[in-house]
């Protein structure tokens, strides 16, 4: 059989591919348009996937997730409801944030828990008094607790210490660097509040292994070593959980943190796709894990990362109810 090759033009052109005949018939009437259908059908898969990304950044603006976990927690002698908040960064949810507050009054809880960078590093007097505002509307539903995350951190000392002094004299509690006992519902729990990077941690795989309340800023840590109250961590980022292991040493129930944002964009059946902590597909991106006894409650927090929107990852409150150990025993 005579064989000839010949190069196609047009569409062929910019894609090469051979025609051969044989007797006659040539299979490049076969091959093209396969191929065009192919890379059509790639295109459109693209501009699809696109375009469902565009219309998700614009839904997780504006809809808020409402995630419910149950806790058995010893010590906990009755049912009681927290709210946990995180990584706001300034967003509003509707005028002086009344989505987020209307959202929270429908979880009728004992307390709200601010797990850090409701503010932004950038955050000015606007934002700051934005924000007080919510703590005082969020203070009419319940007591409200709130720990700094690394954003507000970042705050000049002054500005720092007018934000404390706002949200005292808004009505809520600033818990960082030491803890509170706290009696949510008939429960008398320990609440204790740190920023949770690894920083405090490092000592312990040093050449002289050194405890963190060694150091002055953190001795209040040593009275958590021996601890007869149900103990509730809010620590911003999840780091000491997830590189070192203070649960070991210290009375850690619950743990609360934030800082993630649920991996900023999501791929289902996959995950996150990137976390300041662990960087590309994480494996701690939201949800609940467990470090032996104690729980790790990771929220997706309330923003983006500045300009960059989340992706299939929706806004989230948590809302945790902490149950006594035998509530579902027989």
């Amino acid at each position: 059989a005579a064989v000839s090759k010949t190069v196609g033009r047009g569409f062929e052109a910019f894609f090469p591919c051979h025609c051969i005949e044989v007797r006659g018939f040539s299979l490049n009437f076969f091959f093209v348009p396969l191929f065009k259908l192919i890379i059509m059908t790639i295109l459109f898969i693209i501009l699809l996937v696109l375009l469902c990304a565009v219309i998700s950044a614009f839904v997780c603006c504006y809809k808020i997730n409402v995630v419910f976990y149950n806790e058995t927690i010893s010590g906990v002698n009755s049912e009681c409801r927290v709210v946990l908040i995180s990584d706001l960064h300034c967003r509003q949810y509707g005028e002086n944030n009344s989505r987020l507050i209307s959202l929270v009054a429908k979880q009728k809880p004992n307390a709200v828990f601010m797990a850090g960078d409701m503010l932004s590093r950038n955050a000015d007097e606007k934002d700051i008094s934005e924000f007080t505002t919510l703590v005082s509307m969020l203070k009419e539903l319940a007591p409200v607790y709130y720990s700094l995350g690394n954003h507000e951190s970042y705050f000049p000392e002054e500005k720092l210490e007018r934000v404390k002094s706002a949200v005292t004299a808004a009505g809520g509690v600033l818990v960082y660097n030491f803890y509170i006992d706290v009696i949510l519902g008939f429960n008398r729990l320990r609440l204790v509040g740190l920023s949770g990077d690894k920083e405090m941690w490092l000592d312990f795989c040093s050449d002289v292994p050194k405890a963190p309340e060694q150091k002055e800023l953190y001795e209040f840590l040593g009275a958590l070593r021996h601890c007869d109250l149900p103990t509730v961590w809010l620590a911003h980022k999840p780091d000491m959980m997830i590189f070192f292991d203070p649960h070991k040493d210290y009375r850690m129930d619950l743990v609360l943190s934030g800082h993630v944002h649920g991996g900023l964009w999501r791929i289902s059946g996959v995950g996150g796709v990137f976390s300041p902590s662990e960087g590309l597909f994480p494996h701690y991106d939201k949800g609940e894990y467990s470090f032996g006894s104690t729980r790790l409650i990771l929220s997706g927090g309330l923003a983006g990362y500045g300009l960059i929107p989340r992706i299939f990852n929706l806004p989230e409150i948590c809302v945790i109810t902490l149950s006594p150990e035998n509530k579902y025993k027989i």
